[in-house]
């Protein structure tokens, strides 16, 4: 939430962290350290009776989405980011495919971030619509105007099946056709796996 905040749109969702914060510091029973990155030793030095894990999750570069449970090819030497790259402030130049398999809001997302950058920004998805969600929060038109207003190009129901240098490929749905996308970089937008290191590591002490 700290750092989906800073993309464009999104400020507002700030509000979530900070208020459960400030509804968490109004407690005298609960203690808060930020910033404060915790091992299993650490964790089992408190001498806590239950500790509860929430890690979070980052997103997926093994090049397994909802469209394809396998991984498909990608050239070695294509630039490829993840959300988390984009959110750290490493972004991608020039001409920009946009792979995404989430249809929640995050493609759309970045895709007008990167339009705002000056990239050229096509955004390849699978699903009928762009951001294909928010059609339940009533949104979807809005971000489907807001980016072409920015030159976004928007091809939908095509999914990203490899990545070549200099292109990405995609197919239709239906046909099975494959088209090629000329671009200098692709950002894939497909699932999270859990950070879950933390909580395998006490797990297996608690076994031993």
């Amino acid at each position: 939430m700290s750092r989906d905040r800073r993309l464009p749109g999104l400020s507002a969702w700030g509000r979530v962290a900070d208020g459960r914060e400030h509804q968490i510091r109004r407690r005298s029973n609960v203690e808060i350290y930020l910033d404060s990155r915790l091992d299993a030793d650490s964790i089992l030095g408190f001498g806590f009776e239950h500790v509860c894990i929430a890690t979070g999750a980052r997103w997926r570069r093994d090049r397994v989405n909802r469209q394809h449970v396998v991984p498909f090819p990608i050239d070695p030497g294509m630039p490829l980011c993840i959300p988390d790259n984009i959110m750290e402030g490493n972004l991608p130049t020039g001409g920009v495919v946009i792979a995404g398999d989430n249809h929640y809001h995050m493609g759309g997302v970045l895709a007008a971030l990167l339009a705002i950058r000056g990239c050229e920004v096509s955004l390849i998805t699978p699903a009928a619509h762009v951001s294909d969600w928010t059609r339940n929060t009533l949104e979807q038109a809005a971000i489907h105007q807001h980016l072409a207003g920015l030159g976004v190009e928007i091809v939908l129901k095509r999914g990203v099946t490899a990545i070549g240098a200099g292109h990405a490929v995609s197919n239709c749905l239906y046909t099975g056709t494959t088209g090629s996308h000329g671009c200098d970089a692709v950002v894939r937008v497909a699932s999270r796996q859990g950070e879950d290191r933390l909580f395998r590591d006490l797990a297996a002490r608690q076994e031993t």
